[in-house]
């Protein structure tokens, strides 16, 4: 599968890996402008396949989005969640690991829709969304994650 670099900071990067968004996000905030740019990949991306999915990669200290962020997610993105799967991978121990999977378990909760996988690494998370999104190539996207890893 190809892999299409869609935006990049110091601490985040995005891309797009056939039907999948992946986010790497290393101590980046999670903004309204986020969640615009994710909103306009997947209305484009969905116009093309029936089901897509998202692979988040939250490295150990990531900040979790504010809950103006997530009632804002939840506003603009709703109506898609019953074609979306979402992998989470949390990477880190210890306390922001404990509290991130709370908190990421509260939103799955929240949202209510689309399978979520939440994971403690790229692997188990791709596991995951490889029984909910049919056809995905599990090797490729783990392969297109490590690559983002390298180049972000």
């Amino acid at each position: 599968m190809e892999l299409d670099i869609k935006y990049r900071t110091a601490q985040d990067i995005y891309a797009v890996c056939g039907p999948v968004l992946i986010r790497i996000a290393d101590g980046a905030n999670t903004e309204l402008g986020d969640i615009d740019r994710i909103h306009a990949w997947f209305t484009e991306m969905l116009a093309h396949q029936p089901n897509i999915g998202m692979l988040l990669v939250a490295h150990h200290g990531n900040p979790p989005p504010s809950m103006a962020t997530i009632r804002y997610a939840v506003q603009q993105m709703g109506h898609m969640q019953e074609r979306i799967v979402v992998g989470v991978a949390l990477l880190g121990l210890g306390f922001w690991a404990d509290t991130a999977r709370a908190v990421t378990a509260g939103l799955v909760r929240l949202l209510r829709g689309g399978a979520v996988i939440l994971a403690s690494s790229p692997e188990a998370a791709i596991e995951g969304m490889v029984l909910e999104l049919v056809g995905l190539d599990g090797a490729a996207l783990l392969a297109a994650t490590a690559e983002l890893e390298r180049v972000r």
